[in-house]
């Protein structure tokens, strides 16, 4: 928290506001009974610049009501900021059908979202140098960084890959391998889903994609797997079209 303003009382700075350095806002309400009093003891000469005592109290017994009513309202429906990274790199993906419908839901919820796809993004391999971990930087100046930034900044984290031989694409590896630089920063994120396609249709087909995903997370280790939607039996380019399994990736999304 930083103070953003004060007042000074009997050569005493007391607080008046503070000022989260995530930029979201804490309010402060502050009630002095002293000023009702100066009323209640017959100080007539300046009782017009207060309201009685019965008055101030009922007045400071609505507010609080009021925040009450007001948190109660609002519990369970705090914005996320979401990130949903799209891995496929072909035209016509259905996993990156899977990842629009779970944003759309995000975006329905009322939270902040950004799908990311990785089709056109410029992504080196990287090269196990662990210059990341001294510089907190990658020696690669390509579009790894603003995304790392992104996943860093967000509460919610969504991959979508198609499973390629039993396992996330190579895409999806490669960029989990690039943000190596994130592992001794602080991150935001706490909830992590996991949207899956194959043209197989058995169960076990994502699982290796799923158990890859759980070595990212068991490195951020207040982050966890909250969901896995996996759509088997779709191989063609956009052969997902009126599948169920879209709406509910929207479902998913729209549930954070």
């Amino acid at each position: 928290l930083r103070v953003t303003g004060t007042t000074t009382t009997g050569g005493i700075d007391i607080v008046e506001a503070v000022q989260r350095t995530d930029k979201s806002f804490a309010v402060a309400l502050q009630y002095h009974p002293e000023a009702a009093l100066v009323k209640r003891l017959d100080h007539d000469e300046n009782a017009n610049d207060f309201m009685s005592y019965d008055e101030a109290v009922a007045y400071f017994k609505e507010l609080v009501h009021q925040a009450r009513t007001r948190i109660k309202s609002q519990k369970g429906n705090t914005m996320k900021k979401t990130v949903v990274i799209s891995t496929s790199l072909r035209p016509g993906s259905n996993s990156h059908a899977l990842a629009e419908q779970f944003a759309e839901g995000a975006k329905a919820a009322g939270h902040q979202v950004e799908l990311i796809p990785l089709r056109g993004k410029d992504i080196k391999f990287c090269v196990g140098c662990l210059s990341c971990q001294q510089t907190g930087a990658c020696i690669f100046k390509d579009d790894v960084p603003a995304i790392m930034e992104r996943v860093l900044d967000a509460d919610v984290v969504c991959w979508a890959t198609p499973i390629y031989y039993y396992e996330m694409s190579g895409q999806m590896k490669t960029l989990i391998d690039r943000m190596n630089a994130m592992f001794p920063k602080d991150y935001r994120f706490r909830e992590v889903y996991l949207l899956t396609t194959a043209f197989e249709n058995e169960d076990f087909v994502p699982k290796r994609a799923e158990s890859g995903l759980q070595g990212w997370i068991a490195c951020f280790g207040k982050s966890a797997l909250k969901g896995h939607l996996f759509c088997g039996g779709v191989g063609a380019p956009n052969e997902i079209a009126g599948n169920a399994k879209l709406q509910e990736a929207y479902e998913m999304g729209k549930n954070l």
